[in-house]
């Protein structure tokens, strides 16, 4: 049964680092691309932490412990794990310029529950 769970999460891994890896393959030149770009991230991060936390019993407290790698130098985002423990983490996906020029930077965090919050820097 540990086999097929292993398997199963294997797959998923997989699955989700395609979906992830795919944006940065494609230059993102638009607003709505920026927004795929962290989103998809920001998911294969959670999942990342959800597979480091069935192997350690914790949540992973930076992006290198959990396996995460930016595949492209067209980012439009920097990302990092804010805090993590055993029952939460929160990852954050910051801006590096203000590209749709509205004078704010956005910054983006997710939590455990896979819930997407927006934090407004001026």
């Amino acid at each position: 049964m540990k086999i097929i769970i292993l398997m199963l999460t294997k797959i998923l891994i997989i699955f989700f680092l395609g979906i992830a890896l795919y944006p940065g393959i494609i230059p993102v030149t638009t607003c709505q691309g920026e927004s795929v770009e962290y989103k998809n991230n920001l998911y294969h991060i959670k999942m990342l932490q959800l597979v480091h936390k069935q192997e350690f019993g914790i949540y992973g407290s930076n992006l290198q412990q959990i396996g995460f790698a930016s595949t492209s130098d067209q980012m439009h985002y920097t990302y990092q794990v804010i805090f993590a423990n055993r029952s939460d983490f929160r990852a954050r996906a910051s801006e590096h310029e203000d590209y749709n020029q509205d004078g704010i930077l956005n910054v983006y965090e997710i939590n455990a529950e896979g819930e997407l919050f927006e934090l407004i820097i001026r």
